[in-house]
Formats: C-alpha cells, sequence, structure tokens
C-alpha cells in the first residue's frame, strides 16, 4: 500500500474528562460553540444533536456496562467513519457544508478489552482540506470547496479549485492497513491504535491513475478478493473498475463509460461470476462541470432526477472485467445501498440469473432527500425518504451476451411483514456474494412497510432483521431517545449456522449526548441486549464501520 506520508495531526483539549486517559480535542482548536440554530432544531428533533462535532480523545474508558461483555469479542475492535463536523466551528459556527456528505471525516474505534472493559476514541481525518480549514484565519468562513459547498470569499476562491475529498464515508482494512474511504478521492490510511492520520492517498499497488476509490468496495471473504469502483477523473464521464487480488495487488482494471451524463453511483453489486453497476437517474450533464470549476456553485447541487432515462445496470465478469452488456429498467428506481447479491442457473438453461437486493427510496423523491441532506439541522425526513429491501432479477444470456431486466419485488410487504423503512442493509460478511437467509439494518419504528404514513419527522430508532426467504422481519427496540447507525455483524466462534453471532450497535443517546453500544444476539434481535456499553463521551453518528 503506497500513500501521501503526512505529518501527524496535532490536537489540543476539549472538555473535561473522568478517565485516566488523556483526551484530545475538537476538530480545531478554537473554542466550541452550540449555535442557536442547532438548540432549535434539537427540540424539536433530538436526534439532531447527534450531528454535533466531537472533541478528539483517545482510549476513554467506558463508564457503564450492564451485562457482560461475549468472549468472542474481546479483542475486537469496531471502526466506523462519519462526519467529524458537518458545520465549522468558533466563530465560523454558522457555517455550514452544503451536504451531510461533505462534512470533514472522522473515524471512531470502541475497543472491546474484557468481560467488563471497554474502551472509545475518536480522531478527525487530518486530510488537505482539515488542514486548510485550521490554517485559515478564524471569521474567514469555508477555506476549502466541497462536492456541495462552495469555498468561503467569493469567485477568487473557487475558480478552478476541485472538490476536496472529506474521506468520511466508510472503513475497510487492505494490505494490513486501516483505510478510511470516500468516494469524492482516495483512501487515507489511520493507525489502528492511536487514529493518527498517517499516509493520505493509499492505493492498493498497482492501481493506474486517474480515478477515485469507492467507499463501498468489497471484500470476498472465500477468496480474499477485493472488489471496488471509482469515478474516472480524465475525459468523458466514466467508472473504473477494480480487482485486487488476495495478494493486495490490483490484479485487473477497467474504464466503463458512462455516455453523456455524470452520475451518482455510491454502492454496487457483486456475485461469485460478475459484477453489477446499478445507476439511478440522479444525474448532471457533463457540460455542467467546466461552469462549476469556473464559476462559483458546487457540482453536486446541479444534479436532477430524470426518470425518463431508467436505472440503467452494466454487468461485468468479475475475474476479467469484461463488460458482457447493458439494460436499463425503464421504472426508474433510486437506491444508495445494497445489501447482497447472488447469481444462479437460469431456469430457461440459458445463462445465469443475477439478484440484487437492495434499499430501495420508498418514493423516487431523490431531490427530495437530497434537500435533506443538504442541511440535516433542517432535516425533516419524510417515510418515503426512506427505502425498503426491494430484489432485482437481471438475466445474463450466454447465447448472445446479452442482459436484461427481468423482475423486481418488494422483499416485504405488507404490516404483517413487522418491517420497518430501512437503511444500510447487509448480510453476514461470510455469505456476501452468495445467497443470504437474513440482512440486517436499521430501521424508522413510525414507518411500517404498509402502515400508515406519520406526518412528523423522525430518524432510525430500530435494528431489524430481514428474513429474505419469508419476508419477514425481526425488530430490537432500542430504548427511548436512542437512535441508530449501521450495525455490524461478529460471527461466534462456534457459528453452524447464517445468523450465529452479534449484531454490534453503536447508538446515540440525545437524553446524555452519549455514545452507547448494544450487543445482540444475531439470531434473536427482538430479545434484550447481551450486554451494552456506555461511554461519556459524543461521537457524531457514523456512515460506515468495519470489525477487527
Amino acid at each position: 500500500m503506497k500513500g501521501k506520508r503526512i505529518r501527524p495531526h496535532v490536537s489540543c483539549s476539549s472538555s473535561p474528562s473522568t478517565s485516566t486517559s488523556t483526551p484530545t480535542t475538537s476538530s480545531t482548536s478554537r473554542s466550541p460553540v452550540t449555535p442557536e440554530y442547532v438548540r432549535a432544531a434539537a427540540r424539536s428533533q433530538p436526534w439532531k444533536m447527534g450531528l454535533e462535532p466531537a472533541g478528539e480523545f483517545n482510549d476513554v474508558a467506558s463508564v457503564q456496562i450492564k451485562g457482560t461483555i461475549p468472549d468472542d469479542l474481546i479483542g475486537r475492535a469496531i471502526y466506523a467513519a462519519g462526519p467529524g463536523r458537518i458545520r465549522l466551528e468558533g466563530a465560523d459556527c454558522n457555517e455550514r457544508y452544503g451536504h451531510w456528505f461533505d462534512g470533514d471525516g472522522s473515524v471512531m474505534a470502541v475497543r472491546f478489552e474484557g468481560p467488563d472493559a471497554a474502551s472509545v476514541s475518536h480522531r478527525m481525518v487530518a486530510g488537505e482540506r482539515l488542514q486548510e480549514q485550521n490554517a485559515l484565519e478564524e471569521g474567514k468562513g469555508m477555506a476549502t470547496r466541497g462536492f456541495w459547498t462552495d469555498a468561503g470569499g467569493g469567485w477568487l476562491r473557487n475558480v478552478g479549485r476541485q472538490p476536496s475529498n472529506p474521506r468520511n464515508t466508510a472503513v475497510t482494512v487492505l494490505n494490513g492497513k486501516l483505510l478510511v474511504l470516500c468516494e469524492g478521492g482516495l483512501p487515507a490510511e489511520m493507525d489502528p491504535q492511536t487514529l493518527e492520520t498517517v499516509a493520505l492517498d493509499a492505493v492498493p499497488p498497482g492501481l493506474e491513475p486517474g480515478c477515485f476509490l469507492s467507499a463501498h468496495g468489497k471484500h470476498d471473504a472465500k477468496t480474499g478478493e477485493y472488489f471496488t469502483f471509482g469515478a474516472r477523473l480524465v475525459g468523458p464521464p466514466a467508472l473504473d473498475v477494480v480487482r485486487v487480488g488476495a495478494d493486495g495487488r490490483v490484479a485487473a482494471q477497467t474504464t466503463v463509460s458512462l455516455g453523456g451524463n455524470i452520475v451518482f453511483v455510491h454502492d454496487f453489486a457483486v456475485t461469485e461470476n460478475h459484477i453489477v453497476i446499478l445507476i439511478p437517474p440522479w444525474v448532471c450533464a457533463f457540460s455542467e462541470l467546466l461552469p462549476s470549476i469556473l464559476f462559483e456553485g458546487p457540482l453536486g447541487h446541479r444534479f436532477r432526477y430524470d426518470a425518463s432515462l431508467g436505472t440503467k445496470a452494466i454487468v461485468l465478469k468479475r475475474d476479467t472485467l469484461e463488460v458482457v452488456g447493458e439494460a436499463v429498467c425503464d421504472n426508474a428506481f433510486s437506491f444508495y445501498h445494497v445489501a447482497n447479491a447472488f447469481e444462479e442457473p437460469a431456469a430457461s438453461g440459458d445463462g445465469v440469473t443475477l439478484r440484487v437486493t437492495l434499499a430501495q427510496q420508498r418514493d423516487a423523491d431523490r431531490p427530495g432527500l437530497e434537500r435533506q441532506f443538504a442541511n440535516m439541522y433542517d432535516a425533516e425526513f419524510a417515510p418515503g425518504h426512506h427505502a425498503d429491501l426491494w430484489e432485482h432479477e437481471l438475466h445474463v444470456s450466454a447465447a448472445n451476451d446479452s442482459v436484461r431486466f427481468v423482475s423486481r419485488r418488494a422483499v416485504c410487504e405488507g404490516s404483517a411483514s413487522g418491517a420497518l423503512a430501512l437503511e444500510f442493509p447487509f448480510v453476514n460478511p461470510a455469505n456476501a456474494m452468495r445467497k443470504a437467509r437474513y440482512a440486517y439494518a436499521v430501521g424508522r419504528s413510525d414507518a411500517p412497510v404498509g402502515g400508515e404514513r406519520p406526518t412528523t419527522p423522525s430518524y432510525f430508532d430500530r435494528i431489524q432483521k430481514v428474513d429474505l426467504e419469508h419476508g419477514t422481519s425481526e425488530v430490537h427496540s432500542i430504548p427511548s431517545g436512542q437512535y441508530a447507525n449501521e450495525p455490524l455483524f461478529v460471527a461466534s466462534s462456534s457459528a453452524s449456522r447464517e445468523d450465529d453471532g452479534y449484531l454490534l450497535c453503536p447508538l446515540y443517546d440525545a437524553t446524555s449526548h452519549e455514545l452507547v453500544v448494544r450487543v445482540l444476539d444475531a439470531r434473536n434481535v427482538s430479545a434484550d441486549a447481551i450486554c451494552e456499553v456506555r461511554f461519556d463521551r459524543h461521537v457524531p453518528f457514523r456512515f460506515h464501520g468495519y470489525v477487527v
């Protein structure tokens, strides 16, 4: 793994600690201020305080553990990435990033150290944008451009400047290196013990230059391979698709043309023999790129939803990355996350059937969803902005190398299914890319499948386990006032079934402004937690994590 080495980020103190460790501070050295607009937002929707910046701290011990941490988890650690802040601090506290996904990245580590011992660390990713912001005189606003955010100071501060990389979306381990990822650039390497930023632009050996790397790369637990994709930076709109071999080197890389539109592809699907790139019609004309670079107006806010384009699928062979074919689903759908995909012989005897399960937006109101993300402190998520699990069936013909959409179905239907509006779906990593029975996700208690839709906004406050075969969902109720981040699955050391293991569930407790981690029995998700670990520290909402 190569990367640009940097100096360690130096932090200072933020808030008092009862821990024996030495806490370090906020994302900048500026004094913490909670603006009135944040307090007002939290009075009506308490979960919004979970968006607030947090101090940097290392190895802060838990203050309470209910139950006993299972032996299978002792020595394991959760690493999770998310925006460490979506607004600036100090005199610039009214300056907000133009999208949740544009916030400055940070990484959290929760370590299970014994049956009654755990600790948490939290550090900002010391990328170029954070360093430039810290160097800028207070009161001067945004130092750099983001994909959805212009720098302060007008045209001269933005002309010719590409969007900076927030490195805020996901964490993975590749070649023994802890990486924090974002599709807006290349990964950064973090020290797994201190969470210091060790190197920027850390990429696997053999990667051809000129592309970004997705936040949603996928590991194949059976082969040791890693698959990813990223936007190509030079020329007309295109994606690079990459296969990293079990030896950690790039084994194959190809470029896939996207036509005349810049697209936003957040996640993709991989099966045992194929890769599926699904492209919702959330697009920006390529002609908008030059005006965005030369003038004010971030590129991210130039996208539009054009349902007439349909949702496109591009299918590639997994080993060679050769494009097999393309298909368009005329009944366009929008999504962010894929739960899983697998393949099976086609019933006709010709080729294979690919089945992709994803979190499909309930209402095709992608512009409405993006408006919420653009101003999270004012966001009012309607149930239609969230998603349900859908399975999409595609046929890949061996006779003529063609691809077509065959059908789609809702995995859970009607209130009897017990399912809720969801996000962040995934399966046991050992079953990824192959047929799995169960998927796990966060859920929203006031937005059941097939039920009446609420009129008041809310956020994810449940954990659910979806039976993909029977179309039912088992729901875990977390305490009132707590809100869910993406859960993570850890298999039991004696696992004999797919769901033998644990769900690790980081939560934001709005009643105390603290991090809580609940450990659930994945076989019986609706039961009481096996244990609950509380820290007297706040960590902002996370996007995606990884267990080491």
